[in-house]
C-alpha cells in the first residue's frame, strides 16, 4: 500500500514546500488550491505509484492527465496539461499523499492561518473549512461537504442493503433535503443537489454486496424512480429562476456533480443517462458549457473504449446529447443508427424536448430515424407494456404535432408502422375522420371482436356507413356459432338480426335470404342453434 511506503517526514516536507510556494493571501492560490482540493475529494487522482522520492499518478479532469509529484523538490514535478507550474493536478496529487499520511485538515488550517483573516473570506464560501461548523457553505461543494458529514451519521444504522437504501431515502434524504440555504433563490437548486446526491450515493452502494434482480426491480427501482421524478420536478423549478446571476455561478458548479452521477454505477444505466440528459436539456445548455462537455465526453468515450470500460454507451449518449443541443441532429441520428434497434428509447428525451419546443421540422427529421427502428425495436422479446409504454409515448407527440401541423397523414402512417400495438389511437382516429372501411380493416387484421367494441362507436358506423359493418358480423356471427354452446348461439342470433336489419336498409334483401339458407344448412346439425333461429324468428316452426 502507498501509506506503508511512503515516508511521512518526507512528506510532510514536501507541505511545508507546498505552502512556500503557494502563498495563501493570494486569491488565485485559494482558487487553485480549492479546484485541487475538489479533484482529490471526488477520487480523481488514481494509479498512484511510489518511485523512490517521486509519486507518479494519472488525474481525471476534462482531459485524463499524468502527473509526477517530487516530494524533495516540488518545484521539479511535472503534469502533461497545458497550464503552468503549480497546476491543480499537482496540488491533487500531493493531497492524496498528504491525506494517507496525515490529515488534510490540519493542512489546510496551518495554511489558512498564515493569511490575514480578511482574506480568508473567499476560501470560507468555498466551503474547503466548514469541518465542526453546523452551517452549510453556500457553494455547490460547501453543500456537498455537508451532505457527506450527514451521511456518516446515518449510514451506520443499515444492517441489509435493504434497510440501507430505506434509511438513505426516507431519513437520510428526508433530512437534507429540508435542511436549505437562507438564500431563497438557491433553495431549489440546493434540493436539486440533495436528490442528486442521494441517488448517487445509492446507485454506488448496490456495488458494494451482492444484489439480486428482485431487489433491483422491487426494492431499488422504486427509490431510484422517486429519486428521478424529485430531480426532474427541481429542474423545473429551478429552470424558472436560472436568469438570476447567483444561480448562474452555482449552476456552473453543479456540472461536475452532474456528471459523477451518470458514472455512479453500472446499474440502473437508462435512469442515469435520462437524469444526466434532462438537467443538460433544461438547466445547463449554455454554449459555453455544452461546448466544453462535449470535448470533455469525446475524450472520456475514446478511453473507455481503449480501456474497454464499462461506460462507453453513457459517454457517446452524452456526447451526442451536447451535440444535439448544438443542433447537429443529422449526426447523432448517424451514431444512433450504429446501435440496435434496442437503444431506441433513448432517443425520447430529445424527441420530447424538440416536441416540447414546437420544433415541428426538426420532429419531422427524427422522425426518419424513428420509423428505421420501431419495427425491430417491436419485435425484441421485451414485455408488451414495455413496447405498448413506447407506442404510446411516440403517438402522444406525433398525435400533438398533428394538431399543430395538421399533417393527418404523417401520424396515420405512425400508426400503421407500430401496429398492432397503436391499435388504440389508430381506432379512435379512423373514426375520428369517418374513414370506416380502413376502421374496418383494421379490426379485422387486429381480430378484435365486435362484442367489446363501445355500442355508441358501432351505432354511429351502422348509421354512417351500414354496409362498413356486415364483414365483421359474419365474423362475429361465426365465431359464436363455432362456440357451439346454447348462450354463445343466442349471441349469433343477435348479431344476425342486426345483419337482417342492415341488408334491409340497404335493400340487399335477396343477399341476406341466400346467406341465412347456406347458414342454416351448414350448421344443421346443431340442433339448439337451429332452436335459438326458431325464438328469433329468423327461421320457421
Amino acid at each position: 500500500m502507498l501509506m506503508r511506503e511512503m515516508n511521512k517526514e518526507l512528506v510532510f516536507q514536501c507541505g511545508e514546500q507546498m505552502k512556500a510556494l503557494l502563498p495563501s493571501e493570494l486569491d488565485e492560490n485559494q482558487q487553485l488550491l480549492k479546484k485541487g482540493l475538489l479533484l482529490f475529494r471526488k477520487g480523481h487522482v488514481y494509479n498512484a505509484e511510489l518511485h523512490e522520492t517521486i509519486i507518479t499518478a494519472n488525474v481525471q479532469d476534462v482531459i485524463r492527465v499524468s502527473v509526477k509529484l517530487d516530494l524533495e523538490d516540488v518545484s521539479a514535478s511535472t503534469c502533461t496539461c497545458p497550464a503552468r507550474f503549480l497546476c491543480r493536478h499537482i496540488l491533487a496529487l500531493f493531497l492524496y499523499v498528504y491525506a494517507a499520511t496525515g490529515d488534510i485538515g490540519s493542512f489546510l488550517e496551518a495554511w489558512k492561518n498564515e493569511q490575514p483573516r480578511t482574506k480568508l473570506k473567499s476560501f470560507e464560501k468555498a466551503g474547503l473549512l466548514q469541518k465542526g461548523t453546523r452551517q452549510k457553505a453556500e457553494t455547490v461543494q460547501g453543500w456537498y461537504d455537508y451532505f457527506e458529514n450527514e451521511l456518516a451519521k446515518h449510514i451506520h444504522t443499515a444492517l441489509s442493503p435493504a434497510a440501507l437504501w430505506q434509511t438513505l431515502f426516507y431519513r437520510y434524504y428526508g433530512k437534507i433535503k429540508r435542511t436549505t440555504p437562507l438564500k431563497e433563490e438557491l433553495k431549489k437548486l440546493y434540493q436539486l443537489h440533495a436528490a442528486i446526491f442521494t441517488m448517487k450515493k445509492m446507485l454506488e452502494s448496490l456495488h458494494e454486496t451482492h444484489v439480486s434482480d428482485f431487489m433491483l426491480e422491487q426494492i431499488a427501482y422504486p427509490f431510484i424512480d422517486q429519486l428521478r421524478e424529485d430531480i426532474y420536478m427541481k429542474t423545473a423549478e429551478v429552470k424558472n429562476i436560472a436568469h438570476s446571476f447567483t444561480v448562474e455561478d452555482f449552476l456552473s458548479d453543479s456540472i461536475f456533480n452532474v456528471r459523477e452521477l451518470l458514472f455512479a454505477s453500472e446499474y440502473f444505466r437508462f435512469e442515469r443517462v435520462m437524469v444526466y440528459r434532462h438537467i443538460w436539456l433544461y438547466l445547463l445548455n449554455r454554449k459555453d458549457w455544452v461546448k466544453e462537455e462535449y470535448e470533455y465526453m469525446a475524450e472520456r468515450l475514446k478511453e473507455e473504449i481503449q480501456e474497454k470500460g464499462p461506460f462507453i454507451i453513457e459517454s457517446d449518449i452524452a456526447a451526442m446529447n451536447a451535440l444535439f443541443l448544438q443542433n447537429e441532429d443529422d449526426i447523432v441520428m448517424e451514431r444512433l443508427d450504429l446501435y440496435s434497434d434496442l437503444m431506441l428509447p433513448y432517443s425520447f428525451d430529445w424527441i420530447g424536448y424538440i416536441t416540447g419546443r414546437r420544433e415541428w421540422q426538426r420532429l419531422r427529421k427524427w422522425s426518419a430515424y424513428l420509423f428505421r427502428h420501431i419495427t425491430g425495436f417491436l419485435q425484441e422479446d421485451l414485455s408488451y407494456g414495455e413496447k405498448r409504454q413506447t407506442v404510446s409515448f411516440l403517438l402522444t407527440l406525433f398525435s400533438e404535432y398533428e394538431e399543430h401541423t395538421g399533417d393527418k397523414e404523417f401520424f396515420e402512417r405512425a400508426c400503421q408502422k407500430m401496429l398492432p400495438f397503436s391499435y388504440a389511437e389508430y381506432h379512435y382516429f379512423l373514426m375520428e375522420e369517418g374513414d370506416y372501411e380502413t376502421w374496418t380493416e383494421l379490426q379485422q387484421m387486429v381480430g378484435f371482436p365486435l362484442h367489446e367494441i363501445e355500442r355508441t362507436i358501432l351505432k354511429t358506423i351502422e348509421k354512417e356507413a351500414p354496409d362498413k359493418l356486415l364483414p365483421l358480423l359474419h365474423d362475429e356471427v361465426e365465431h359464436f356459432i363455432l362456440e357451439k354452446n346454447r348462450s354463445s348461439y343466442k349471441q349469433a342470433v343477435k348479431y344476425l338480426k342486426q345483419l337482417k336489419r342492415i341488408y334491409k336498409k340497404l335493400k340487399r334483401t335477396e343477399v341476406w335470404e341466400s346467406y341465412l339458407q347456406k347458414l342454416i344448412a351448414k350448421h344443421k346439425r346443431l340442433r339448439a342453434f337451429q332452436e335459438e333461429l326458431k325464438k328469433g324468428k329468423l327461421l320457421d316452426a
